[in-house]
């Protein structure tokens, strides 16, 4: 029928696109706490580990995309001017969010295994797919 995507965001829900599908909207309407957002075409839910487990269960058997927003949120404090910083300073700046950037993958990765139990998903990212485990 089409891909389900799954999107726990900065908005503080978990949001669920789909292409359009009767049966697809049926199983969301069957999951409490569901409200359509026309302005993205989703349908968005309290960000809770049982609401989770239901949209799982919803869409058991159904290909689904799981993506998560991280924001950094790596700002300066107001009213500094990066231009008047020292030029070693920004270069320090530069190396800790090169840091930064390539630790990222890594903390993702754990908070998914770390996270997998409570939805029972035993699964890893391999280049940017989720793929369930597979034991050899």
């Amino acid at each position: 029928m089409g891909v389900v995507t799954l999107i726990k965001g900065s908005h503080g829900k978990i949001a669920v696109t789909f292409p359009y599908s009767p049966d697809f909207v049926a199983k969301v309407k069957g999951i409490p706490g569901h409200r359509w957002h026309p302005e993205d075409k989703s349908w968005r839910f309290p960000n809770t580990n049982e609401i989770l487990e239901k949209i799982l269960k919803a869409f058991e058997g159904e290909e689904i995309n799981i993506n998560m927003n991280i924001n950094m949120n790596l700002g300066l404090p107001p009213g500094i001017d990066p231009a008047k910083l020292p030029q070693n300073f920004q270069q320090i700046v530069q190396q800790l969010i090169g840091q930064i950037a390539q630790a990222i993958p890594q903390i993702v990765q754990q908070e998914i295994v770390r996270q997998s139990p409570i939805v029972g998903i035993d699964g890893r990212t391999f280049s940017g797919q989720w793929k369930e485990k597979i034991d050899s």
